[in-house]
């Protein structure tokens, strides 16, 4: 049979226990304490003496400006807060720029002047470039303003997926018109 040492620290110090079979064995020598895989004794919430003067002024300085504080504390937040409208987005875009070049291949116009203007000096890479350059602006305001007023951002990224379809939705009826009729329509004049 195998003999068990043990030994345990408490209140009353180090204590060795045996299995009863013959003479515990004396404690091992205690280790020299580690803090945080040897970084250093852990934090203490005062600054040490020896601290830089610059640590101890940021201290001071976060300690007063609590408006400033609490301001930077919202960016600290997750990367983006509204995900699943900047997906909807991001589609509503595509579909926009795909649908355009389909009408403008049909001999249609363009009728946003700058987007026009974009096609007709930098052609299919400049309009993607230039949708792109859109839905990143939007994106970062509605993270701006959703970190400020969540509600408010949030509507923001509603009501800027909504905008983005209409078009989409404008160019589908006009390509199913032209596919039913044979012809595009006339400027709003009937017959």
């Amino acid at each position: 049979m195998a003999r068990t040492n043990t030994s345990c620290d408490g209140p009353a110090g180090s204590v060795a226990m045996t299995d009863g079979l013959g003479p515990a064995s004396p404690p091992p020598a205690a280790a020299p304490e580690k803090h945080r895989l040897d970084r250093g004794p852990a934090p203490t919430l005062a600054p040490p003496a020896e601290a830089a003067p610059h640590g101890v002024a940021v201290l001071a300085r976060s300690r007063t400006t609590g408006t400033l504080a609490r301001f930077m504390a919202r960016f600290q937040q997750p990367p983006m807060r509204y995900q699943n409208s900047y997906v909807w987005l991001l589609l509503a875009a595509s579909l926009d720029i795909m649908l355009t070049w389909i009408v403008l291949y049909f001999g249609g116009e363009e009728v946003n002047w700058l987007a026009d203007r974009v096609i007709q000096t930098h052609g299919l890479r400049g309009i993607v470039g230039y949708k792109f350059v859109l839905v990143v602006f939007v994106i970062l305001m509605c993270e701006f303003v959703g970190r400020l007023r969540d509600q408010t951002g949030r509507r923001l990224a509603f009501w800027a997926v909504v905008i983005n379809f209409f078009p989409v939705v404008w160019t589908l009826t006009q390509l199913t018109y032209v596919s039913l009729v044979g012809e595009p329509p006339s400027n709003g004049s009937p017959g």
